[in-house]
């Protein structure tokens, strides 16, 4: 069954597509989704009129992290750490440490010598 969700935010991004906060909602509906490259995407769009949007970093580091793409998401999550100090916001610490205790605790493929 199709995400009704996604496509409603697709048709709003297609109606403005650099509405950054359909951008941010459609990333969230792919994440659950699975879809983490798309996500990766829609996120990235999202953070260019706000390249401080801590909450952007976080889900960008979460989808790295599915993808197994273990120095990018630390590079994300330590940005968003950094956002987090700088504006006093720790409501998302808990959140930022789970993600980077999974980076220490799981063998990802960027990870992996060749």
């Amino acid at each position: 069954m199709p995400n009704v969700r996604i496509e409603m935010f697709r048709d709003a991004l297609a109606r403005d597509p650099n509405n950054e906060l359909a951008h941010f909602s459609l990333a969230n509906e792919l994440l659950e989704e699975g879809e983490y490259r798309e996500a990766l995407e829609h996120y990235r769009s999202a953070l260019e009129p706000n390249p401080d949007w801590m909450r952007v970093h976080i889900q960008i580091g979460r989808c790295h992290l599915e993808l197994g793409e273990g120095a990018e998401a630390r590079s994300s999550l330590l940005k968003a750490k950094e956002l987090m100090e700088k504006i006093r916001d720790y409501d998302s610490a808990e959140e930022i440490e789970d993600l980077m205790e999974r980076l220490d605790e799981e063998p990802l493929a960027s990870d992996k010598e060749c």
